[in-house]
């Protein structure tokens, strides 16, 4: 987002957009896989990657069979594999400007005074945002102030193409 709004760069092209973990996660064991190659793999980028390979190519020499970004790979046919999370140009763009629009949003609360205690929940599962808050002792908040919010895994809202 920041980059697209910088003036320091004439129209971006985004290669995707990752988390990166940094610390190891708890392994669990797997015998069909060394404890290194277990580590490596949880050490890889999770999140969308531009569906165009050449935009891919300039930030992961590797995308055929990535070392670097989990589940990016290519079939033999130069597609990519269905477990590779890929986005166009366009829909990069959508993600974009759905974070503008959620930023302005948050701004205009600000500056409206609009502190409502609403905290979020993902699905109906206990996996608030304020599970780890150190306010929640002061914050007076009842179960009718939760925010239940959809966890998305189809973007097909961004529209474009069925496999992208």
């Amino acid at each position: 987002y920041l980059i697209s709004k910088s003036n320091l760069f004439i129209h971006p092209r985004f290669s995707g957009f990752y988390l990166h973990y940094v610390l190891d996660k708890d392994i669990a064991y797997n015998h069909r896989e060394s404890y290194d190659i277990q580590r490596e793999n949880n050490l890889k980028l999770l999140g969308y990657s531009n569906n165009s390979q050449d935009i891919l190519k300039e930030f992961d020499n590797s995308y055929e069979n990535s070392f670097l970004i989990k589940g990016m790979k290519t079939k033999n046919d130069g597609s990519f594999s269905s477990y590779a999370k890929v986005l166009s140009d366009d829909q990069i763009n959508q993600i974009i400007d759905l974070t503008e629009k959620n930023i302005d949003n948050a701004i205009d609360n600000i500056l409206e005074g609009n502190f409502n205690i609403n905290p979020k929940k993902i699905g109906y599962d206990n996996k608030i945002g304020c599970q780890y808050c150190s306010f929640k002792d002061l914050c007076f908040k009842k179960e009718e102030d939760y925010v239940i919010l959809e966890e998305i895994k189809d973007l097909s809202f961004l529209g474009g193409e069925e496999d992208a």
